[in-house]
């Protein structure tokens, strides 16, 4: 197959209104229709300068091009999902502890409010993007003041009992 004939199928494919469905095998009823269109006419245009032969290996490499860049773009797409996923779990675990940590330092005469609370109340942490391995703490905006300094309490409580204890607890 010359490169002007790929040339030439490629033009053909990317003028038609459907080209190929490239998550559909070569032989879904749609892909075999295109594949005739583009055979047709370009032996219609080009009458006795190409095979049929030829054309229609052409074509089925066009095809083939196509569905092997779909299949990377849906293997990249699928890692992509696999990290979010990944990075997501990682953040609704150190939601947990920094919830868990918190319940460990909190006061009889505090119980009565912690008790309302739960992991959701907890800050969202996300990555930089510079690949520097900072986090980003995002205050929850309808988290009240009297809340946010409860928090901060209990926050510098577990400190100071870490650095007492030499340990984490949780």
């Amino acid at each position: 197959v010359t490169r002007d004939l790929s040339r030439r199928v490629s033009v053909v494919h990317d003028s038609l209104d459907e080209g190929f469905q490239q998550d559909e095998s070569s032989k879904s009823k749609h892909n075999i229709s295109v594949k005739q269109r583009i055979v047709k006419e370009i032996m219609t245009a080009l009458k006795g300068k190409y095979i049929e032969d030829n054309v229609e290996v052409a074509v089925k490499r066009k095809y083939q091009s196509l569905r092997r860049l779909w299949k990377e773009q849906e293997q990249d797409n699928h890692e992509e999902m696999q990290r979010t996923k990944i990075k997501a779990k990682k953040y609704r675990q150190r939601k947990r502890r920094k919830f868990d940590n918190r319940a460990l330092v909190v006061l009889d005469s505090e119980k009565k409010y912690w008790e309302k609370l739960s992991v959701d109340f907890m800050t969202e942490e996300s990555d930089d993007n510079d690949d520097t391995n900072a986090l980003i703490v995002h205050q929850l905006q309808w988290r009240s003041k009297r809340l946010c300094d409860f928090l901060a309490k209990l926050d510098q409580r577990y400190e100071a009992k870490v650095k007492k204890d030499g340990t984490f607890m949780a």
